[in-house]
């Protein structure tokens, strides 16, 4: 359950999709007199590892060119 990140309450889905390799989720917040509204995207675990690796190649790539 994700929580508001407003008033931390509760919140419920209000819309799902699939967007190619993510799902994006519209939700609400419960609590009566807060109506916050966000969304969430969900991705497949192999992806973030992905991220992370062009992250450390980003990274290597600055001290090399620090290096120079």
């Amino acid at each position: 359950m994700k929580r508001c990140p407003k008033c931390g309450s509760n919140s419920s889905v209000c819309d799902s999709r699939e967007q190619g390799d993510r799902i994006m989720r519209r939700r609400d917040c419960t609590k009566l007199g807060c109506r916050t509204g966000w969304t969430t995207y969900e991705v497949d675990s192999s992806y973030i590892k992905h991220i992370q690796e062009l992250h450390e190649k980003i990274k290597q790539l600055k001290e090399l060119m620090t290096s120079i």
